[in-house]
């Protein structure tokens, strides 16, 4: 008997999530917003005698722009609007930041000066999320951001790439868009703050040469 009604509340709640997640063509919208938490420990002092460029990453959307993933408990498109080169750009320049480096953000066009000591470039491979039904009652929010990031100039003799992966999985029983935006700010933060240590672990941004 609990079972059944486990399962009815489940189908009504299913049911509403149609009206509140749903778009055209049957998409779940995914809304903005993922940026960097908090800091909460003090700032860190700025490096002196450097200073670093991080120009936007780039990024090839699948044949669905705008596309990252795919609800296959309802069978439905998974869209955000965002740019996931701008923000995986501004997420490590931002986790470098905070880590005392002093960095300039520069946008498609924008010109390097002789005065960055190293310019950071990068390509964002995966930004999606999938969400997948296992039981009957826990849905499973998966994602996945993986980038290639490069880095040239002066402070670098020889230039220098990495890759970097994220992967989060988190459950709910009915996600809403806003889990699904946090599920992505997690797995987008966290790639973000393990480049920021592997450039600075290595040298190539906040070490003056």
């Amino acid at each position: 008997m609990e079972r059944n009604i486990l399962a009815f509340f489940l189908c009504i709640m299913s049911f509403a999530a149609v009206f509140a997640g749903c778009g055209p063509a049957n998409q779940l919208l995914i809304p903005d917003g993922i940026s960097r938490p908090p800091v909460v420990d003090p700032p860190v002092p700025e490096l002196s005698g450097i200073k670093v460029a991080v120009m936007d990453f780039s990024y090839t959307p699948t044949d669905e722009p705008k596309v990252i993933g795919r609800d296959y408990d309802r069978a439905r498109q998974i869209v955000w609007e965002g740019d996931p080169g701008s923000l995986m750009a501004g997420l490590v320049a931002d986790a470098l930041s905070e880590r005392g480096v002093p960095v300039s953000r520069l946008k498609p066009g924008d010109p390097v000066t002789d005065d960055f000591s190293s310019v950071i470039k990068g390509t964002v491979r995966r930004f999606g999320v999938d969400i997948r039904r296992r039981n009957i009652v826990n849905v499973y929010i998966d994602t996945t951001i993986e980038l290639a990031i490069s880095v040239s100039g002066r402070s670098v003799p020889v230039p220098w790439e990495t890759s970097v992966s994220s992967n989060a999985v988190t459950q709910e029983v009915f996600p809403l868009p806003d889990n699904i935006r946090e599920a992505l700010s997690s797995a987008a933060n966290s790639a973000a703050d393990e480049a920021a240590r592997r450039l600075r672990e290595k040298g190539v941004a906040g070490t003056s040469r």
